[in-house]
């Protein structure tokens, strides 16, 4: 038996996540003496490195706790048994970084602080959009000094120092809302985000390779905007008038509520994750209703409705900060890297079907990134912007 599987089985077991073999299987571990090396390395040789911090974001019981559990259900002495290979395909793979599970960060994690960073490493992405106005004309942000860029409709439209973009209505001066609706699109590129509070007091959150759409001032009956690619939404609440998301042929209905929409073109489904309130999902005839905790996935292609508990963290990590994987797919992992890296992706050898759980900084340059993932054996090369995944 390694490392790795050894490393799966304690990190499992110290997060009650283990199943009842898995559970067994780490106990025999812990009273075969051939694993006392292992065992202490991952426990007590880290342990006074791990700050108090750490320890209460990763939820770890002490090493005396563990071992009187133990103590309290003892386990007469493995016999040798055929286990799973090192790094089975679709197996689990630990993956780890900051204030993530505390064996690699000691190991993996300084290793890679150590590391050079090469010519060709490419920094994280950063705040940058591009506003695109009705009349065609295109505002890079990035660009633009702090302050106010412009009126429209008796709007004032404003850079923050932050990276936000502010629609704030003049009091008194909005045009009349009874004529043509003026829409703008704030768009991110490959390894850009941004902010904007719409005119109705409404913050969203743009993850990157998205566009929002919106007008300028809300008229009408109802507050319509849409989007390609992802974005966070805290919607102001307005009985009279509900605001609509419409992305990728999807309809997501709001009064006021925070969810997150996942509707990228090669995502395979729109994906509304619900953190408060309600939501009505709607396409074509179909409809659905989202409770808090709950995510609904309508395909793209068919139309079809599937609703399921939410990992609401893993959902809204890209807005905290963080990549966050839970048995998420290897496709969808290297999907997310591409976007917030802006790097092109190969695949040279046959798709890997491993599943990923942890948690990376998205702070981190790709390097330090691939460093982390490569503790799953998936190998990566470089060359400009084009990544290549052996």
């Amino acid at each position: 038996m390694d490392k790795i599987r050894i490393t799966f089985l304690y990190h499992k077991y110290l997060n009650k996540t283990a199943t009842p073999k898995e559970a067994e299987e780490f106990k025999a571990i812990l009273n075969n003496k051939e694993f006392d090396g292992v065992i202490n390395e991952l426990v007590e040789g880290n342990w006074n490195k791990i700050t108090d911090e750490e320890l209460e974001s990763v939820n770890v019981p002490h090493y005396e706790e563990i071992l009187k559990e133990i103590k309290l259900h003892p386990q007469k002495r493995a016999v040798k048994s055929k286990l799973w290979p090192r790094v089975a395909a679709a197996a689990t793979i630990l993956l780890v970084a900051a204030t993530s599970l505390y064996f690699y960060r000691h190991n993996a994690v300084e290793k890679i602080n150590q590391t050079t960073v090469s010519a060709t490493d490419i920094a994280p992405g950063k705040t940058k959009a591009t506003l695109t106005l009705a009349n065609g004309k295109t505002i890079s942000l990035p660009d633009a000094a702090n302050g106010e860029l412009l009126k429209q409709s008796g709007i004032a439209i404003t850079k923050t120092a932050d990276g936000q973009l502010v629609y704030q209505a003049s009091p008194g001066k909005i045009k009349d809302r009874s004529e043509a609706v003026n829409y703008n699109t704030i768009s991110t590129p490959k390894g850009g985000q941004y902010q904007v509070l719409l005119s109705d007091g409404s913050k969203v959150w743009l993850n990157a390779a998205s566009s929002l759409k919106f007008p300028a001032v809300f008229n009408g009956s109802e507050r319509n905007v849409e989007l390609s690619g992802e974005a966070y939404f805290e919607v102001e609440k307005n009985e009279k008038m509900p605001f609509n998301v419409i992305a990728n042929g999807t309809k997501v209905a709001v009064l006021g509520t925070h969810f997150n929409i996942m509707a990228y073109a090669d995502g395979g489904a729109v994906k509304t994750t619900l953190l408060e309130g309600s939501v009505k999902l709607s396409k074509g005839r179909l409809t659905a209703l989202l409770k808090p905790g709950q995510q609904g996935l309508v395909s793209a292609s068919s139309g079809t409705f599937e609703i399921e508990e939410a990992d609401v963290e893993s959902a809204v990590a890209w807005k905290n900060g963080y990549f966050m994987f839970n048995d998420s797919n290897f496709q969808e992992v290297m999907r997310q890297i591409a976007r917030w890296y802006d790097v092109d992706l190969v695949y040279k050898n046959k798709t890997n079907s491993h599943e990923f759980v942890g948690k990376i900084s998205r702070k981190y340059n790709l390097s330090k990134v691939l460093k982390i993932l490569e503790i799953s054996e998936v190998r990566f090369e470089l060359k400009e912007r084009t990544l290549i995944v052996n």
